[in-house]
């Protein structure tokens, strides 16, 4: 993780921050959804998205919409990881 030093002057982790994360309303050819962090290029402006919450990985948005999505799926641009 790369380290980085803070509004107020703090090293912390870039792995220790805590993401905004979306899931994108548009379903992908092999039947998936997409979470995405906020700041995901693909996620652009006018894209129907779901409001997941605010987490420390992706692992955890993506375990927060399979409760109203099942066949969800990690962003490969910015979730860095690849739930299935």
């Amino acid at each position: 993780a790369i380290p980085f030093i803070s509004e107020k002057g703090s090293t912390k982790r870039m792995s220790d921050m805590k993401h905004i994360y979306y899931l994108d309303q548009r379903v992908r050819p092999d039947g998936y959804r997409l979470v995405h962090t906020a700041l995901c290029e693909s996620l652009g402006e006018g894209v129907r998205k779901q409001y997941l919450g605010v987490f420390s990985d992706c692992l955890a948005a993506v375990q927060e919409a399979r409760h109203s999505c099942p066949q969800v799926k990690g962003c490969v641009l910015c979730c860095h990881l690849h739930a299935d």
